[in-house]
């Protein structure tokens, strides 16, 4: 992969690069997206099974990992794919930063299932990591609002 010679890349200015060195972040560009979506096509095609699949794979690791995160959720009839949903579809995009995304999927591609697999921990850390304000909250729209926007 080219690497471009800049500290800042979410402000750098690709217009401002060299014709080739434009041209070679195209080409690696493409070659990054087609190994990704290699590996998450059915999260794309008709129903969306890949992701209704991560959505359920996660609850099922949440009520492993935190019992009760998983039963408050239950209790509150808060559904796993009224927020996961996005966090499948769009790879935490909405919810990271660029640079945060950016190093994110570089992780994911370097591990053989990252998107498939590593992705489901990355989520549930989430969850973790907010579990204190989860299992404080008894108003279903809060406890959405929070794991959609955090």
């Amino acid at each position: 992969l080219f690497v471009v010679p800049t500290e800042d890349v979410e402000n750098s200015e690709v217009a401002a690069l060299p014709l080739d060195t434009q041209r070679n972040i195209e080409a690696d560009s493409f070659w990054c997206m087609s190994k990704l979506l290699d590996g998450i096509q059915d999260n794309y095609t008709f129903a969306q099974p890949g992701i209704q699949n991560k959505v359920k794979a996660l609850e099922e690791l949440v009520s492993r990992i935190d019992e009760d995160i998983h039963n408050h959720f239950k209790r509150y009839e808060v559904e796993y794919l009224q927020f996961a949903f996005r966090w499948m579809n769009n790879l935490l995009m909405r919810e990271l930063p660029l640079r945060c995304t950016i190093r994110l999927w570089d992780t994911y591609q370097a591990e053989t299932e990252g998107f498939t697999h590593f992705h489901l921990y990355v989520c549930s850390a989430f969850l973790i990591e907010w579990r204190k304000e989860i299992l404080s909250m008894v108003d279903f729209q809060v406890q959405i609002s929070l794991v959609l926007h955090t």
